[in-house]
This record gives C-alpha cells, sequence and structure tokens, in this order.
C-alpha cells in the first residue's frame, strides 16, 4: 500500500505546491468524507464531483485552488505534502448547485492512488512562463486517463496570464495541445483571479450536463 498525507484546507490555510516524496507502506486515506474545519451545506447540492489538480512544481495549483475557493491568492505558500483537501458549492447557469471536493496532490505516485474510483474531473495545470511545465502537460494527461474512470473530464489550464511579458507558451500552443487531446483549456490568472470560476464552471458542465 501507499503512504499518503493529508492535510485538509479551511478557510484560511494555505499551502504550495506538489513535490513526489516517495511515500509508501501505509494504509491509504480514506478520502471520500471530508474533514474541513469550515462547515458546508450539501443540502442544496444536487451533486458531488471529485476534481484533482495536477502539474509541475511551481506551476501555482494550490494557489488556483485559493483563488477560486476564497478569491483569494496566496503569493508565498509552503510545498504540498501529499494531498490537500478543499471543499466549494457552485452554481451553475440552470440553476444546479453542485459540490466539487478539490484535491491538490503532490507526484505522479500519489495522483495515481487517488484517481480511481470515483473522480470525475482534472485540471492539469503548467506555467505560461515556463515550457518545460507545458511539456510535462502529455504526461500527465496520459497517466489521468490511464487510472482513472473512461469518463473522466479533462482541462488543460495555463496559470500566471498576467505575466504575459514573460510568456514562453502561446495561447495557440496550449489551445492547439488541448484540441488535439479533446480536453477543455482555458488560461487563468490566479493571482488576479481572471477566468478562474470560468475554468471550474466549464469542466464541472461537462461532468454535469449530460
Amino acid at each position: 500500500m501507499k503512504k499518503i498525507l493529508h492535510r485538509v484546507i479551511g478557510s484560511s490555510s494555505s499551502s504550495s505546491d506538489d513535490i513526489d516524496c516517495g511515500f509508501q507502506d501505509i494504509p491509504p486515506v480514506d478520502f471520500t468524507t471530508p474533514t474541513t474545519q469550515e462547515t458546508v451545506d450539501f443540502k442544496n447540492s444536487v451533486a458531488k464531483y471529485k476534481i484533482i489538480i495536477v502539474g509541475d512544481s511551481g506551476v501555482g495549483k494550490t494557489s488556483l485552488i485559493e483563488s477560486f475557493k476564497n478569491k483569494n491568492f496566496q503569493l508565498h505558500t509552503s510545498p504540498t505534502m501529499g494531498v490537500d483537501f478543499s471543499v466549494r458549492d457552485l452554481k451553475l447557469d440552470n440553476g444546479d448547485t453542485v459540490n466539487l471536493r478539490i484535491f491538490d496532490s503532490a507526484g505522479q505516485s500519489i495522483f495515481r492512488e487517488i484517481l480511481k474510483p470515483d473522480v470525475q474531473g482534472v485540471v492539469v495545470v503548467y506555467d505560461i512562463t515556463d515550457s518545460s511545465s507545458f511539456d510535462s502537460c502529455a504526461k500527465w494527461i496520459e497517466t489521468a486517463r490511464e487510472h482513472s474512470p473512461e469518463n473522466v473530464k479533462i482541462s488543460l489550464t495555463g496559470n500566471k496570464s498576467d505575466l504575459d511579458s514573460s510568456r514562453e507558451v502561446t495561447y495557440y500552443q496550449g489551445r492547439d495541445f488541448a484540441e488535439q487531446r479533446d480536453v477543455n483549456f482555458t488560461e487563468v490568472s490566479a493571482k488576479t483571479i481572471a477566468n478562474v470560476d470560468k475554468l471550474f464552471v466549464e469542466l464541472v458542465k461537462r461532468i454535469h450536463i449530460k
């Protein structure tokens, strides 16, 4: 069995991007029940979906989650050790409210552990100012499809769009890469919160509206 360290994100906590620590030999954590410190009202949610955020270290995954959850950008955060878990309700255009359980994972081995059997969405994040993080996206998408249910929905996300003058990956490179692999594509800024809600709304629509 693999070892997974689990730290829940409360309303005021934060952490940074992932590192693979090679953990092993303790029972896996049960991720089916939230243990967040805040109170979450599930009564009005018509569905609950598990979303996993992945990508190379330093691309801004945890900042992206913080921006989506609390509309707050954290510049200085500490590395994610294992898995961080956050919860937010999201209201769709059709009036439905869905509950999102959002996981920030550290490394490929832990990512594979939490994919099955109940993940519905995966957000693959790269940094538009770091072409090497974009090059890794093929690996992340391949892993997501190999280890998750057949109907999993995937979104490719270019973060740090506020740093356009330093970009190494063009918008069209990201868009074309996503189209070739039949996944959603969005450029966002966790810092300014630009397109952050749009990212999750479009992904959840593909999951929820069949």
